[in-house]
């Protein structure tokens, strides 16, 4: 079941280890994705911390964008 964009919004303010994704310059090779902590406020920007000279920087530089995924143990039930 979708969830609203509310319940989309508290759901991602909430803490989270997120995976993120980031494609890789060769194209032969799969993205980039490793665990990372985010902070969100809804309605606001998504925060991540990295390194300045970290790969993931890097390919973040390159590529211009990534993708975080969210998720939890227990299922997601509209309130």
């Amino acid at each position: 079941m979708a969830l609203s964009r509310e319940e989309r919004e508290h759901f991602l303010a909430e803490p989270h280890i997120g995976a993120l994704s980031v494609a890789r310059e060769e194209a032969d090779r799969a993205p980039l994705t490793v665990p990372i902590w985010y902070q969100y406020a809804p309605g606001g920007e998504l925060w991540i911390m990295t390194g300045r000279d970290s790969v993931k920087a890097r390919l973040i530089g390159s590529a211009g964008r990534f993708t975080i995924m969210a998720d939890r143990l227990e299922p997601t039930r509209p309130r």
